[in-house]
């Protein structure tokens, strides 16, 4: 295989609307686009193999912490459900405090323990004890994961949150294309179309920068491809919003060919036509010479 010769293609890609199809039912996620590049890898026998790889990206962190895959909170008062939906934003815990007032009302006060980062939720009404559900989306923000019921603390019902609250931001952006994908995520059940994951070494409103340092590259088991989709999610599949900003990558594709077909140059090409008319010529007034 050392008689191999590398033709490399590089594409330079964004999620800009003049770019791609971009296929969120809200053009300003841009996380999910199509993009149609004829010809871009065509079947060809001469080809051994192919490696694939994003050398360059970035990605804008103007996703928020708290989005509408994880804003819910599910409450159980005489059993009767409440749903409450959270603003989408990025929170720290004294705003999220703030926030929780104005959402569910004046009936509940949620406090935070200094200690261990914990939150309290008090229900101010004395008539019935309630249970905020641990299938609530908003679950890992706030620090539980299963069904909690308050219980009967002087004269209010109080439940105390299993976990610390976390706001912290998404630590890493995947990557998802199944035209392209040869690798998964360990733990995942939506990973058979992950390409790659970056991590996110920026704050809130910032970019992520990302370049392929360790070179690292995928083998490419098509023997052809024009049209792909490509999405930008966390780890559980959930399309980002990134509320307008595009991002920008590219793709990388190294082409192992048995040999590169060399073409003639203008001149020889011009030789050759005028080498085979003058033979043509004489062939047909051969009489005459």
């Amino acid at each position: 295989m050392d008689n191999l010769i590398v033709e490399t293609k590089m594409f330079n890609l964004s999620t800009r609307g003049t770019a791609c199809n971009i296929l969120n039912e809200e053009i300003d996620y841009k996380s999910k686009c199509e993009y149609d590049i004829r010809d871009m890898i065509v079947r060809d026998e001469q080809v051994e193999y192919i490696q694939f790889s994003i050398p360059f990206a970035i990605i804008p962190v103007s996703f928020f912490t708290v989005n509408e895959s994880n804003n819910q909170l599910t409450v159980v008062v005489n059993e009767t459900i409440n749903t409450y939906t959270f603003p989408q934003g990025n929170y720290n815990a004294n705003t999220f405090i703030t926030q929780f007032s104005i959402t569910l009302g004046a009936n509940y006060k949620l406090s935070l323990s200094s200690f261990n980062n914990v939150f309290t939720i008090t229900r101010t009404l004395q008539d019935f004890n309630f249970t905020i559900l641990g299938n609530s989306s908003i679950s890992s923000v706030m620090g539980f994961s299963t069904d909690l019921t308050g219980i009967l603390f002087n004269t209010n019902y109080t439940l105390t949150c299993s976990r610390c609250c976390n706001f912290l931001p998404l630590p890493r952006i995947t990557l998802r294309c199944p035209e392209l994908a040869n690798t998964q995520m360990v733990g995942s059940q939506t990973s058979n179309d992950v390409i790659i994951t970056i991590p996110n070494n920026s704050k809130p409103n910032g970019q992520i920068y990302y370049q392929n340092q360790s070179n690292a590259k995928l083998l490419f088991r098509r023997h052809e491809l024009s049209r792909f989709i490509i999405s930008l999610t966390d780890d559980d599949g959930n399309l980002l919003n990134f509320h307008g900003v595009s991002s920008f990558f590219t793709l990388q594709f190294d082409i192992y060919r048995k040999f590169l077909p060399k073409l003639p140059s203008f001149s020889n090409i011009i030789n050759s036509v005028n080498s085979k008319l003058l033979k043509k010529y004489f062939e047909e007034n051969d009489e005459y010479v």
